[in-house]
Parts: C-alpha cells; sequence; structure tokens
C-alpha cells in the first residue's frame, strides 16, 4: 500500500518507520512428538535410511555433517573418534551397526568409486561430490532439526542442564547451549514417555571424562 501511495505522491516517507517491534521469539527445543517413525527408520532393513537416521537421532549430527562425512572418518570411528566441526564423536555401539551394515552395501554396491564422502548414490559415485540435501532429506523420518533437537533435549535432561557437557558434546555455543538448558530440565515431557536412546552406550569422547551416554537404539521396536 505504501509502494502506491507514494508512487502517487500521497506519501513521502513511510510512517511507520519510526515503529519497534521488537525481535523475534525464538522456539522452544521441545522432544520429537512420535517417536515411532523414529524406531520404524532405525529398524529397517534399508542400510542407507538405517545409518542416516541412527547417525541424527544418537549424535544430534547436523545433515550437513552427515551429508559431508567422509569415509575415512567412519572407518577411523571404529577405533578412533572421528573430527567434526567444533567436537570428537565416538560412535555408540548402536551406531555402529547400521554403519558397519551400510559400509558392506557401499563397498559390495560401488567397489571401485573414488568419492571419498560416506554416503553416496548413483550418480555421486561417479563424482567427488557430496549427495544431494534433496536425497538425504528422503532417508530419514523427520526434520533433522526436529531429531537434533530432540536428541540435544534428552541429554539436557539427562545431564540436570549441564550447559558445558551441551557444548562439548553437540558442538555448541554458550548462547545456543543456554536455550536448550533454560527449556529442557525446565520443561520435562508432560507424560511418562519410553526412551528411544536406552542408557548404556558411550557415544562422544571429548576432553571430559566419558560418561554414560542415551543409547537410543534400544530404538526396538
Amino acid at each position: 500500500m505504501r509502494t502506491v501511495l507514494h508512487a502517487h505522491g500521497v506519501l513521502d516517507r513511510n510512517p511507520a518507520g519510526h515503529l519497534r517491534v521488537g525481535s523475534p521469539a525464538y522456539t522452544i527445543p521441545r522432544p520429537a512428538a512420535d517417536l515411532a517413525p523414529i524406531r520404524q527408520a532405525l529398524a529397517t532393513p534399508d542400510p542407507v535410511r538405517a545409518a542416516v537416521t541412527a547417525l541424527l537421532v544418537f549424535h544430534a549430527l547436523r545433515a550437513g555433517e552427515v551429508r559431508h562425512l567422509t569415509l575415512d572418518q567412519a572407518l577411523g570411528a571404529q577405533t578412533g573418534p572421528p573430527r567434526m566441526p567444533g567436537r570428537t564423536v565416538l560412535l555408540a555401539e548402536p551406531v555402529r551397526v547400521p554403519v558397519a551394515a551400510y559400509l558392506a552395501h557401499r563397498s559390495h554396491r560401488w567397489p571401485g568409486t573414488a568419492n571419498p564422502h560416506l554416503f553416496i548414490t548413483r550418480r555421486s559415485a561417479l563424482s567427488t561430490r557430496p549427495v544431494s540435501r534433496a536425497w538425504l532429506y528422503r532417508q530419514y523420518p523427520d526434520s533433522a532439526h526436529v531429531l537434533r533437537s530432540d536428541r540435544i533435549v534428552d541429554e539436557v535432561q539427562a545431564a540436570g542442564g549441564d550447559a558445558l557437557l551441551i557444548c562439548e558434546l553437540f558442538g555448541l555455543g554458550v548462547k545456543a547451549a543456554t536455550r536448550y538448558t533454560a527449556a529442557g530440565p525446565a520443561a520435562p515431557p508432560t507424560t511418562p514417555r519410553e526412551p528411544v536412546r536406552g542408557r548404556g552406550s558411550p557415544a562422544l569422547s571429548i576432553s571430559k571424562p566419558a560418561r554414560v551416554w542415551p543409547s537410543s537404539a534400544s530404538h526396538a521396536p
């Protein structure tokens, strides 16, 4: 409306330009609402879907981190922790199983590929590029952001709101970690929630002594 009025010479400036509407409100991180699709994806015989989902659900990797994860990092995780931006990840045992199954699938289907990335497709196997965002999106049951938030909220509740631990485990800055610590312990689930993560497999090895991590793959259907 202002553009039209200004074009006709009715207004010479924006009358609402001096108004301040404040900063946008940030959403409060919440656990995933429906865990059934996550369990189904972890239990699927499809090695690609199971491995991608396990990495997202257990270790809260970002979709971009999964896309650019290299074969050397995955193979090195069998004997030592692979480096990720801002953190070191030691694959939890429930993640090693689907990743090993995927590695066998990858080796059998594309034995001669020169693509250095862990996840490849029929097309990307002929190049050295990572898989597309659209392809990766089809491999997991929910938004990567939702899965990451669910995992971090779960850890916040288990760790009693330890912001430093959250920063180290998930590669977050202090401000981002505070969003989770402020919302997590103060907003537990309203109904009993059967854990998809279980407790018992070490997942990340950082500078702090190892602690027992939620091992979601008890994600048993």
